[in-house]
């Protein structure tokens, strides 16, 4: 829920869009606010008002604020469009089609690899987005132990990858009672 100030900011940041083309960071409309729960070095964030992200993180506000400005930079070289200042960027879900394939590996991977009662993962979705470097590589043993496949030349360790490989390597790897 944004503030009257907040929404004040973003009509001011959307008109005064359309006197340029192209927009920086201070274009947008910003908050930033103390990360209360976090530690020292990642005490604040930023991010851009009527967006659903993305973030930017840093042990003072100036941090935050430069940390969104290198994200939006990345953002702007893989979008073929910017949106335009104060409007409202809806929550885009990246495709699973490639997961979508073999529901039946997605449940047994996700219950007995993952050990998740529920997860959403996308095509996008890596092993790295479950945990540190420590966690991946137990990922990475554990789908060796549950399917017999070694996946640990998989860079990034994407699980639709890892999907491809199990089926390729290992095609009856239902096994009766998994």
């Amino acid at each position: 829920m944004y503030t009257l100030p907040e929404y004040l900011l973003i009509a001011w940041k959307w008109s005064a869009s359309f006197l340029r083309r192209n927009w920086r960071l201070e274009h947008y409309p910003v908050r930033v606010r103390r990360n209360e729960t976090a530690e020292s070095s990642q005490a604040w964030f930023a991010q851009i008002l009527h967006w659903p992200g993305p973030v930017g993180i840093g042990p003072t506000p100036a941090a935050a604020r430069l940390d969104l400005a290198a994200v939006l930079e990345t953002i702007r070289r893989e979008r073929a469009a910017m949106p335009r200042p104060g409007s409202r960027v809806p929550v885009e879900f990246a495709s699973s089609d490639r997961l979508d394939t073999d529901p039946e590996l997605y449940e047994h991977f996700r219950e007995h690899v993952l050990g998740f009662e529920w997860v959403l993962m996308t095509d996008g979705t890596a092993l790295s987005d479950f945990g540190d470097e420590a966690r991946v590589t137990a990922l990475v043993a554990r789908v060796k132990e549950v399917y017999g496949v070694d996946v640990s030349d998989i860079s990034p360790p994407l699980v639709a990858d890892i999907f491809d490989r199990i089926r390729s390597a290992s095609p009856s790897w239902r096994s009766p009672g998994s």
